[in-house]
């Protein structure tokens, strides 16, 4: 089993919405890595090799809307230097409720 780098924050009260399990796996997945002050921008090919096998782009798409919809998630466009695009980034929000800290093999502390 593979030891996490370091701790990743997942708020629990995310457990509790109405959310699809793809989006779910996606807010999981953009938690890992997130920063301080939880951006991120891993690209889409990134995000696919977390989902579980046969996910496609286009439930990705679907998963990042329904996220913006609850109000878990803003995506912005990056831009090169030459005007052409780059990976998105992501703004994560938490729910109200308490975070749980996921650290080493899988233990959870609060």
């Amino acid at each position: 089993m593979r030891r996490w780098s370091r701790p990743t924050v997942f708020p629990t009260a995310v457990l509790a919405m109405n959310l699809s399990p793809i989006a779910l796996r996606l807010y999981l997945a953009l938690c890992k890595f997130t920063d301080g002050y939880k951006q991120c921008f891993p690209s889409n090919r990134t995000i696919l090799k977390l989902l579980p096998p046969g996910t496609t782009v286009r439930s990705l798409r679907r998963a990042k809307q329904e996220l913006t919809d609850a109000d878990l998630l803003q995506c912005k466009q990056r831009y090169r230097p030459n005007g052409s695009k780059r990976s998105l980034l992501y703004q994560l929000y938490e729910p109200c409720g308490e975070a749980t800290i996921l650290s080493g093999m899988g233990e959870a502390t609060n």
